[in-house]
């Protein structure tokens, strides 16, 4: 601009478009999540560090190809974490706002913001029903991870909650 001149006003359709959620927002560069990575997000150990009680030492691991990215399920008890076992559900996926609408949309109960340090959404719920329950859950979503959480119901269910999505962030960063 020369000396003297005013800046002239940007028409709406010049601007450059601004983000408006996280979900917009560029992925994070960093290693991408391997579905082996994934399922070691939590041990047993964790579990019973947090007062929960695995029936099984070694994790059952399922993996599903997402097509846009890939699903793991662990599972520490016979019962899912729909019946009132133990169970985590991690994706690594190119649509994570689809992804953590579907896991919210297929559970009912209140659900309230968690606001999990390192997330960019999660939400808690501590007597959820997804065709079973009730069970105790948090759903977290950060760049392209989702996972959800289901625990037994009970007393310490929130903080249970909490500690271990943080462990599972923490590993997967």
């Amino acid at each position: 601009m020369l000396e003297g001149q005013q800046p002239q006003p940007v028409a709406p359709w010049q601007q450059q478009p601004q983000p408006a959620s996280p979900w917009q927002q560029p992925p994070a560069a960093g290693p991408s999540l391997s579905s082996d990575r994934m399922a070691t997000a939590l041990t047993a150990a964790d579990l019973q560090a947090h007062g929960l009680e695995p029936e099984l030492e070694q994790t059952a691991v399922g993996v599903e190809d997402e097509g846009d990215g890939v699903g793991v399920y662990c599972g520490w008890t016979r019962a899912s974490g729909a019946q009132g076992g133990i169970e985590l559900d991690l994706w690594s996926v190119g649509d994570p706002a689809t992804t953590f609408a579907t896991i919210l949309a297929n559970q009912t109960g209140e659900m309230r913001p968690a606001g999990l340090a390192g997330a960019d959404q999660s939400m808690i719920g501590l007597s959820v029903r997804s065709g079973f329950g009730p069970f105790a859950t948090i759903a977290v979503a950060r760049g392209g991870l989702v996972f959800t959480l289901a625990i037994p119901t009970g007393q310490h269910a929130s903080d249970q909650l909490m500690g271990l999505a943080s462990v599972v962030l923490e590993r997967l960063s």
